[in-house]
């Protein structure tokens, strides 16, 4: 058995693009932010970086071969925000052929719905700088 050793975003598209069946990456931009009703105490450790939770800001879908590298997604995301914290990002596999547009936007919906709830473990997370982030729950 062979392990994947994924070091970075670009390691994780050289990987995507591997793959025999037909797929969409479903990324999602997110921003950290302070909960509702946080505590000062809260308040405090989010301003030394530390704490809140990420919340999505925006989702797109691309083929893996419509992304050259961390740094060129990088600079189209300033299209959208100029800054963002994160981003999750799931793969949508088709059987044969690529997933269709309602697929995609029922698959993004789920992505978007898990990330508000906590839900990541099948989610990979990169920061801005496209190195993989190990989310502690708090």
């Amino acid at each position: 058995m062979s392990s994947i050793s994924i070091d970075n975003f670009d390691d994780f598209l050289a990987i995507a693009r591997e793959q025999t069946e037909p797929q969409r990456l479903l990324i999602v931009l997110a921003k950290r932010e302070l909960p509702d009703g946080h505590t000062p105490a809260q308040a405090e450790q989010f301003e030394k970086g530390e704490g809140g939770h990420l919340a999505p800001i925006a989702g797109v879908d691309k083929l893996p071969e419509d992304i050259d590298s961390f740094a060129t997604f990088a600079d189209e995301t300033k299209q959208v925000t100029e800054t963002w914290d994160a981003i999750f990002v799931a793969a949508l596999v088709g059987e044969a052929q690529l997933p269709s547009a309602e697929e995609t936007d029922m698959a993004m919906e789920k992505v978007l719905h898990s990330i508000r709830d906590g839900n990541i473990s099948n989610l990979l997370v990169f920061d801005n700088e496209g190195l993989p982030l190990e989310l502690i729950a708090g």
